[in-house]
Formats: C-alpha cells, structure tokens, sequence
C-alpha cells in the first residue's frame, strides 16, 4: 500500500523496517509494558490519513534552536521554510481525571543518541569528552533538560491512570502543538543501544491532524482509534511505550489523549515532564527512508554538518568507549547517500 500523500515510501516499508527493529536483541529494554504504542513522526511517510474536522495542532512549546539558516543549502537559490515555526492554533488540556506521566524518554528503538544546539551545548560542560561508555546512560536524560533533541526520533515511557471514580475510554491519541525548529547541529552524540519490542502504532508528522496508525495490522492506513480503544477502570494503571520516528526535520510537540467519563469528554495533554518531546532527524536517515525524501529534502539534508559527532567503538578488549569523529569522516560514512 502506498501512502496517500504519494511521498515515495510505502506504508508496508514502514511495517517491515519497524518488524527489522524489533528484531535486535536489546540490553535496556522497556519491561513489563501493557500495551506498547509506537509513535512514527514521519514527515515522508503519509500512512495517516487524519479524519475531518480534528485539530491540526497548534504552537505551544518553546521554540528552540537556531542553527539552520533559512537557505536552500543545494545552491539552487531557493530559501528553505524558516524554523522555527508552528501553527496559530494551541490544544489545550481540559482534564485531568486521567493521570498521564511520561517516566523515561529515549532515543528511537531505546537509543542514547541526541543532538545538541549551541544554546544547550553550552549547559553541558564535559559533553563532548570520549571515554568510559558507562556514562552514556547518565548522559542522555541530562542532556534533555538542557534542551536536547533526540537524534533521529525519540521513545517515551508512559503511565496511564484513571484517577475517577467510574470506567475511563481512551478513545483517540494525538500529536498536537507542533513546532517544526531548526535542526540542532552544534552536536551529535550517538552513544547507541540495542533494540527492542514492540506492538508498532504510528503518527504521521506531515498529516494535517497526526493520529495513531497500527503498523502491524492489516491495513497500516486505518487510524487505530477507528477500530480500538483503551478502557481503564477505576485506579486502573496501563503502561505505553511511544516511538517517535523524524525523518525530514526537528520538531517540538506535545501529545493530547482525548477520554471519556461520566458522559463526558476531555483532552489531557502529555509532555516530557514539563517540556515538549523535542526529536530532530538525522543527517542521515536509514536507506529505506530516502524513498520519502524529496529531491530538496535530500539535498538539505546532505548539505548539513554537525560541529562534533561522538560515537561508541569497541577498545582492545570488546567494551564500549565513547569517541570523536570528524564531522566529515561521519558524513561520508552515510550509507543512505
């Protein structure tokens, strides 16, 4: 199936490089999850479609990041979109009968990769040191409070509550005031991880109203909520796992959960604490992604440089150590170009 925005990628080839995924052993794995959601930010990939009349998001995080000039960097004249920019419209939270926490936010698939503007950069003393890998772990969750970005999409660790005295539906996820922002290029820290499982359910970034899409299923273009909901009773806890995946840009968002109870409906909003997610594409995105770029998307994207990149390689004896590699070494290194 192709997607219905006719972006070049198809929605099965989403399905089969999240099944690939899923298939890597993993170390740190997300454990003891009720339902799994994964959340796919693809602004090549037009899987969801987004019933009329939902919102289309609207501007409320912080914009962050400035550096990406506002200039086509294939030369061809044209200035790219300015960043940051959202729409005019906010979804507000209406509810709060239903306790949403994110309790940990990672890379895509369990990565400890994130990019660094100058702005944060500059709040993380000793970032760009090499060394002992152990120090990855630590690394990743101090870096998002700086203002980091995930690098190359981002997953949340989310509790569900219903803290109401009668049964709760959960009857539609969003992602809602989105702010495209510059793509952070001061740093990329790629200290990498293994992979892990998951039941795939994906947004679509580049749909008017992005809303949950099950890549497992039959027909990856249906909206999940279509068909599915997620009920809650009294005191009832569910854990989620959201995947975000970016593939064209950076972005900063926040996720409304529409619910019903006692006859009525709400929107609770959720965040990275008290932050937006904030995910930023790779300057390399994987090979099965490139079919979803356009030629201008391909040609900014290869045009780009991150200032540092540390990575991990193995030492003498097989263990992991974070290093240095030229922003060029690392660029030619792109398999998908």
């Amino acid at each position: 199936m192709t997607n219905p925005r006719g972006a070049g990628v198809t929605c099965a080839a989403l399905a089969a490089r999240w099944e690939r995924e899923r298939r890597q052993p993993r170390s740190r794995g997300v454990r003891g999850a009720a339902a799994v959601l994964v959340v796919v930010l693809t602004a090549a990939a037009g899987c969801a479609r987004a019933p009329a009349g939902e919102d289309a998001g609207g501007a409320a995080p912080t914009a962050t990041g400035s550096d990406v000039p506002a200039q086509d960097p294939s030369g061809s004249g044209q200035a790219a979109t300015p960043c940051p920019a959202g729409p005019a419209v906010r979804v507000a939270e209406s509810g709060r009968h239903l306790l949403a926490t994110t309790t940990e936010f990672t890379g895509v698939f369990n990565q400890y990769n994130f990019a660094l503007t100058a702005e944060a950069l500059a709040k993380l003393p000793g970032a760009l040191a090499t060394g002992p890998y152990e120090r990855a772990f630590s690394d990743f969750p101090r870096a998002l409070k700086a203002g980091a970005f995930a690098h190359g999409g981002g997953m949340a660790r989310v509790s569900l509550e219903n803290t109401h005295a009668r049964p709760m539906t959960i009857s539609n996820m969003r992602v809602v005031n989105i702010v495209r922002e510059c793509i952070p290029l001061a740093a990329a820290i790629l200290h990498g991880n293994e992979g892990g499982d998951a039941i795939p359910m994906s947004f679509n970034l580049d749909a008017a109203a992005p809303v949950a899409h099950d890549m497992a299923g039959a027909d990856p273009a249906r909206p999940y909520f279509a068909v599915h909901t997620l009920d809650l009773k009294p005191g009832e806890k569910q854990v989620l796992t959201l995947n975000f995946e970016v593939v064209r840009h950076a972005y900063s968002f926040d996720v409304a959960i529409d619910y019903e109870v006692a006859g009525a409906t709400y929107v609770r909003l959720l965040r990275n604490g008290g932050v937006p997610f904030r995910a930023a594409s790779s300057l390399c995105p994987a090979p099965d992604q490139r079919g979803g770029l356009a030629p201008a998307d391909v040609a900014r994207l290869r045009g780009l440089r991150y200032e540092h990149v540390l990575t991990r390689e193995p030492d003498e004896n097989g263990y992991w150590r974070i290093v240095s590699v030229p922003p060029e070494q690392h660029a030619r290194s792109c398999p998908t170009w």
